[in-house]
């Protein structure tokens, strides 16, 4: 959003109803505070206003730090869940990654308002750029951005790699190669993003394609664009399952389809169909500090407004 957006209100507290992530029923109730805006500037008024934004960030006023502080879950984390395919999502409060998945540190900021992540390096089939960057994981920021250096030296690299004819899409994205070639489409190169500490994340799809009237691809672009600030956005999130563990200070990655979650505390859901099109909170559980679960077609679509931004 641009500089002059903004929202102001006030600070109110209230009850969220929550089920247990496990095979029995059950639920619980916890104390959480929640903004209410009453006064929108900039972009706000243009018709990107969403309904609501659910606070998961590392403040103290955020919802899993609630819930930790009171007891409610006994490890100040939580998970959330993209899929790649059917446009579903889950997120678990006080959940813990596998051990032996990849994860790196989160990065220590002051404000803590963003989770930020350390990368050393960007790499398309073999070839890499070095890259120590230090990237906002943001869920509400539709495409990634990274500052203009490695943004072009990435780019340039997978043009290397991609026999189409290169272009620019004008105010949107610099490397687009315009082809409805299938076997240049079903071979793309990967994009992988090596981390602080060593472990890496290929990328599920960094492209944005580009239909015509019938469906048919006909274009596609590289899905980031250039930014002071670098920020991994919701593009990059789709078929993984991401761990943010505030006490252990980690990040933690697994691909997943949001059925089966790589969590070492949970269960998985007992009716797959009816998990993937229900937009509520799913039923289960178990007893007081165990996970907490809410599962929607689209996670970043919560009508709720809450104090705290990812």
């Amino acid at each position: 959003m641009s500089s002059d957006t903004s929202t102001s209100g006030f600070i109110v507290q209230d009850v969220l109803h929550l089920n247990y992530e496990a095979p029995e029923s059950g639920n619980t109730t916890a104390s959480i505070y929640f903004g209410c805006a009453q006064l929108q500037t900039g972009d706000l008024l243009q018709g990107v206003a969403p309904n609501g934004l659910f606070g998961l960030g590392p403040e103290d006023i955020s919802v899993p730090s609630t819930l930790a502080r009171n007891g409610v879950i006994s490890t100040n984390s939580f998970s959330m869940c993209f899929s790649s395919g059917d446009s579903s999502g889950r997120l678990v409060f006080g959940v813990e990654a596998l051990s032996g998945i990849p994860s790196t540190p989160l990065v220590p900021i002051n404000p803590s308002v963003y989770y930020v992540i350390a990368t050393t390096k960007f790499s398309v089939h073999g070839n890499s750029v070095d890259a120590s960057e230090n990237l906002i994981f943001d869920t509400g920021t539709s495409y990634t951005t990274l500052p203009p250096s490695t943004y072009q030296s990435l780019g340039e690299m997978m043009n290397n790699q991609i026999n189409a004819p290169q272009f620019q899409l004008n105010g949107t994205f610099d490397y687009c190669w315009n082809t409805s070639d299938s076997s240049i489409l079903d071979s793309l190169p990967t994009l992988t993003i090596t981390f602080n500490g060593g472990s890496s994340w290929d990328v599920s799809d960094p492209y944005v394609r580009f239909v015509d009237s019938k469906g048919n691809v006909v274009f596609f672009c590289l899905g980031i664009t250039p930014s002071s600030t670098g920020i991994i956005g919701h593009n990059f999130m789709g078929g993984y399952e991401f761990f943010f563990n505030q006490q252990a200070m980690s990040f933690s990655w697994a691909p997943s389809t949001c059925y089966t979650l790589n969590s070492s505390t949970i269960g998985s859901p007992q009716d797959a169909p009816n998990f993937v099109t229900r937009a509520s909170i799913q039923n289960s559980s178990v007893a007081l500090k165990a996970p907490l679960s809410i599962s929607s077609l689209f996670i970043t679509y919560l009508l709720i407004a809450f104090i705290g931004l990812l």
